[in-house]
């Protein structure tokens, strides 16, 4: 068991020990702390704790010992880390034990911190794999968005709860450091899930011990599982919560559409931090789909407060398939999107991340900018960038909070950090002892400018400067 707040590693026999029960469950969490079981395999604990020569010895079988305890680890813990069976990794300790402290620390960074603020522009691409343990480019297609959609109900039956659901997630974490959504959409919502909402309410349990940033909740659900699911809910855990008109039978007009919205806004239930309204139209072309957010717009307008939200609350708003293309590049925010690599979309007519980006920039909407802070170390010389999810106006004074999307095996703990700029062009080059450099955005100011940077051990130095440089 790990304790979060102050960082305490604790050995399995803390749960037998008196009053360790009460402390872990109530005293820990009332002092802001969180309670982490590291769960292995069950073959794997026992076989560790067999060859450790090291522990004290137990009086009885290894066996009997964590039988009694693994359950009173699951109630003490409020998060739950699942680490793949040792065998997976063809019985190769360093690259076992590799994988698993990479995704530990995505994963504690995702429960001791909140996610990225939603910004203009942003994306997130739907996974629609049967099984994510399977797909070795993850990475790949996390590079360009902001955050990752689990879509559960597309998984296999048996890999959608518990402690498979688990895997999936590490499998996820090991890859990429961007925050994760869950969704399990029920068939009455448009997806594959079952109507039942024990279902969903097992699936968002789980996700949430998993600790993933932001869960999906259907506003179908009745008042009592919203509440539940609200009285589960992590601090850091944000609430996407959806709702789905479906052809033919909901084909809704524009107030029906921006009613929806309010409606959300005004839960009680549960707190929703992002409110997701997907509709159908009825008419041809673009007409249909821009008048509704036209008149979703003149909604927004008249409750916001500040940007695309709606009474604070960030919105999604767009149309199903092929008449709804154009909903989905005028999105302002959190935009479902699919990527070349995926075997399909989770929705018909998604566009690819590239496109909706290529498209809002032509119609000169708001497209979210990446920046990256370079970084030097001894040996390695300019390492590739760190991505930042905000402007360099809102840079945080808690580097924490900064996305590592660079390549796994990277480590941004000794990262030297002297430089904050504009990162536009994928060939930035590097090398050890040599030069990087890279171009600013195009621009009147920013065309055809160059900096570089020399790699001198522990210093970096900065040879020419502009506007977009400072």
């Amino acid at each position: 068991l790990v304790v979060f707040g102050g960082w305490c590693g604790w050995g399995g026999g803390v749960v037998e020990a008196p009053g360790a029960m009460e402390l872990l469950q109530k005293e820990v969490p009332t002092l802001g702390g969180s309670v982490v079981w590291v769960r292995l395999t069950d073959e794997d604990v026992i076989t560790f704790n067999k060859e450790d020569k090291k522990k004290p010895a137990y009086g009885e079988s290894i066996e009997e010992v964590f039988g009694r305890r693994k359950e009173k680890y699951r109630e003490a813990s409020s998060f739950e880390f699942v680490a793949p069976p040792f065998s997976s990794f063809k019985n190769n300790r360093n690259n076992f034990w590799a994988a698993v402290h990479r995704a530990f620390g995505n994963f504690s960074r995702a429960i001791a911190l909140p996610p990225p603020p939603i910004l203009r522009g942003s994306q997130f691409l739907s996974l629609t794999m049967k099984d994510l343990t399977q797909e070795k480019k993850i990475s790949t297609m996390a590079s360009d968005v902001d955050a990752l959609e689990i879509r559960v109900d597309l998984l296999e039956e048996s890999l959608q709860t518990g402690r498979e659901l688990g895997l999936q997630v590490f499998h996820v974490r090991n890859q990429t450091s961007v925050p994760l959504l869950i969704t399990y959409r029920s068939g009455k919502e448009g997806g594959k899930g079952v109507e039942e909402e024990s279902r969903m309410l097992e699936v968002l349990r789980d996700a949430m011990r998993f600790g993933v940033e932001f869960i999906d909740v259907e506003s179908r659900l009745s008042e009592d599982a919203k509440r539940s699911i609200a009285a589960m809910k992590p601090g850091n855990t944000k609430v996407v919560l959806s709702k789905h008109f479906l052809p033919p039978s909901e084909v809704p007009q524009a107030d029906g559409v921006a009613g929806a919205l309010l409606d959300l806004a005004a839960e009680t239930a549960i707190t929703p931090d992002v409110l997701k309204v997907v509709f159908s139209t009825d008419e041809d072309g673009a007409a249909g789909v821009t008048r509704i957010q036209a008149g979703v717009a003149s909604v927004c307008e008249q409750n916001s407060l500040t940007g695309p939200t709606l009474r604070g609350k960030q919105i999604i708003c767009m149309a199903m398939g092929r008449r709804g293309v154009l909903s989905r590049v005028l999105n302002e925010a959190f935009t479902p999107v699919t990527h070349r690599l995926l075997p399909t979309a989770a929705a018909p007519g998604q566009l690819e991340g590239s496109v909706v980006r290529d498209l809002r920039s032509d119609l000169s909407l708001p497209v979210k900018q990446f920046f990256c802070l370079w970084e030097a170390r001894r040996q390695v010389g300019i390492s590739p960038p760190v991505q930042l999810p905000f402007p360099p106006e809102e840079f945080p004074r808690d580097l924490l909070q900064v996305r590592d999307s660079r390549p796994s095996g990277h480590s941004a703990v000794d990262a030297h950090i002297c430089l904050l700029g504009r990162f536009c062009d994928d060939s930035v080059e590097g090398k050890s002892g040599g030069t990087s450099r890279f171009s600013h955005p195009t621009g009147e100011e920013g065309r055809g400018r160059e900096h570089h940077l020399e790699d001198r051990g522990r210093q970096i130095s900065r040879h020419q400067h502009g506007p977009d440089c400072n």
